[in-house]
């Protein structure tokens, strides 16, 4: 339901109302309009049927989308609340940039400072993923051991909104419009797969090392 579309026509019809109150309690008023007097009439009539209209259109005639599935994983709830073919269909896509093993850890929308039709970013227990939803744009990825650091910032405009930004040689890769809630939870993840990544990295070089000592 649409409360906005629903008070606007609530309004329109109680002033509709009022309008056609005192033209039938006050005739004398509406014949002495002249001319005029007849849009008087015709004024708390469409008055009134605009507000029946905007009333009845505040009523959503869709069915609601068959609630998702919880997922292991955290999801935008913009997303989740489309239903469960839409969020299939969302986790599918991702899936379909992820290697064989690779598990999502996290799957928001917003969009990437640049390319704003980069509209999602997903991390998995591997990478950083920033794609768009409909395909039409080329992902990119961007491994946890490349990330310097990890910022958290307010939208400039839309204060509401928050924002993740990641250090990296490259430049700094920035994901704008999260949800304000996201952007903490994302920054921690981040972190603890970097460091995952940085300590799977460095096992190799030290097995190597114990090796030469033998």
């Amino acid at each position: 339901m649409d409360f906005r579309m629903l008070s606007f026509g609530i309004i329109l019809l109680v002033g509709g109302i009022v309008m056609a109150y005192f033209v039938f309690a006050y005739p004398f008023l509406v014949f002495g309009l002249g001319l005029a007097g007849p849009l008087a009439w015709g004024s708390f009539l469409l008055v009134i049927l605009l507000g029946a209209g905007f009333i009845y259109g505040s009523f959503d005639k869709n069915p609601l989308p068959t609630p998702a599935d919880p997922t292991p994983f955290l999801l935008d709830e913009q997303i989740d609340i489309e239903g469960k073919q839409f969020v299939e269909e969302e986790i599918l896509r991702c899936r379909s940039l992820c290697g064989r093993g690779e598990e999502i850890q996290a799957l928001v929308r917003g969009n990437f400072d640049g390319e704003r039709e980069l509209d999602r970013l997903a991390l998995t227990d591997k990478r950083v993923i920033l794609y768009a939803r409909d395909g039409s744009h080329a992902a990119k990825m961007l491994d946890y051991a490349k990330i310097g650091t990890v910022k958290q910032a307010r939208g400039r405009i839309l204060t509401h909104m928050g924002e993740i930004h990641l250090q990296t040689k490259e430049g700094v890769f920035k994901f704008k419009n999260l949800q304000a809630e996201y952007p903490d939870r994302l920054a921690r993840t981040i972190s603890t797969m970097k460091l995952a990544a940085l300590i799977h990295t460095a096992q190799p070089v030290e097995k190597s090392n114990e090796t030469r000592r033998q």
